[in-house]
């Protein structure tokens, strides 16, 4: 009988299952995901496993009573003895940040990608995401600090870094931070509210804006005039046809006509977000507060100090 076991960091021969007892899918993920690194004896050395004290003839010797502890020790036993590896602390300084990690990783990310997906944006959630994202980021880099330390003094850095745990939280963050640089959330966002934005604009058309109410969906109708998006900072540069910006640009005021929505709860202190709805503005015109959504519609942050 073999007295060579195979140690791993999460597992020991007294709390192992049975070889043949069914493995769940999640704990086949959570294996993948951190398999830890195995470590072999290199020689017939062996400890007590009650108190770790070197027992005389190792694998080899004959059953005797351990002279340190007194527990009995016998090798053709593997329960009683154990092969000097690296302590459960090195064990776990090698083992990479489990599933759970990379869920946390997860969630706090779509809560930040979550507050982008308004014009303006959702404070409070880009707040939390953030602090998540921080906090998260922090613990990962400490580990993988820890991990390289001991794997080069362990000499165990290649097995350590081959374990998928190391490396998808940060691929998940480097794919949000692409999928918010593409604009991806402001665009769902846009869609998930289109029924009601689209009703809007249907009534504008049609002459009937009054029978819509002016809150819905999260969103609130604001502005008093056919142009509404002039009548806020910073798009009010542009109510006067003869100034600098609107020549620029070349843009009238009747080419702002059309619907306003505010997002209730977007932007922070004296900024919101809205959408605008101005179907006569010309498709080529470039203006650096306005971001088109396709169909007529934009993306316009709005300042409160009018």
């Amino acid at each position: 009988m073999s007295t060579e076991p195979s140690i791993s960091a999460s597992t020991s021969a007294s709390t192992s299952p049975p070889a043949d007892a069914p493995v769940s899918a999640l704990t086949r993920v959570r294996r993948w995901f951190a398999p830890g690194v195995r470590f072999l004896p290199s020689s017939d050395e062996r400890q007590c496993a009650r108190c770790g004290y070197p027992f005389p003839g190792g694998a080899q010797g004959a059953p005797a009573p351990c002279s340190e502890c007194g527990a009995w020790v016998d090798p053709t036993e593997a329960r009683t003895l154990r092969a000097p590896v690296p302590g459960r602390f090195v064990q776990w300084s090698l083992r990479a940040p489990g599933l759970a990690y990379s869920l946390l990783v997860c969630a706090a990310l779509v809560v930040l990608l979550y507050s982008g997906s308004v014009p303006g944006g959702y404070f409070d959630s880009g707040i939390l995401g953030l602090c998540a994202i921080a906090l998260l980021g922090l613990f990962g880099i400490l580990r993988a600090a820890l991990a390289l330390v001991v794997g080069l003094r362990h000499r165990r850095l290649g097995d350590t870094a081959r374990q998928p745990g190391w490396w998808i939280p940060p691929a998940v963050v480097l794919a949000g931070v692409s999928t918010a640089q593409a604009g991806v959330p402001i665009v769902l966002g846009f869609e998930w509210r289109r029924a009601t934005l689209e009703a809007n604009a249907a009534a504008w058309h049609a002459g009937t804006l009054d029978q819509v109410p002016v809150a819905q969906g999260g969103l609130k109708r604001i502005g008093s005039t056919p142009t509404p998006v002039l009548e806020f900072p910073p798009m009010s540069v542009y109510a006067d046809p003869e100034s600098p910006s609107s020549r620029q640009a070349r843009v009238q005021p009747d080419d702002f006509r059309g619907v306003l929505l505010q997002v209730s709860g977007s932007g922070f202190m004296f900024e919101s977000g809205a959408y605008a709805y101005l179907p006569y503005l010309p498709a080529s015109t470039w203006l650096p507060d306005l971001v088109p959504l396709g169909g007529g519609w934009y993306v316009v942050r709005l300042r409160d100090d009018w």
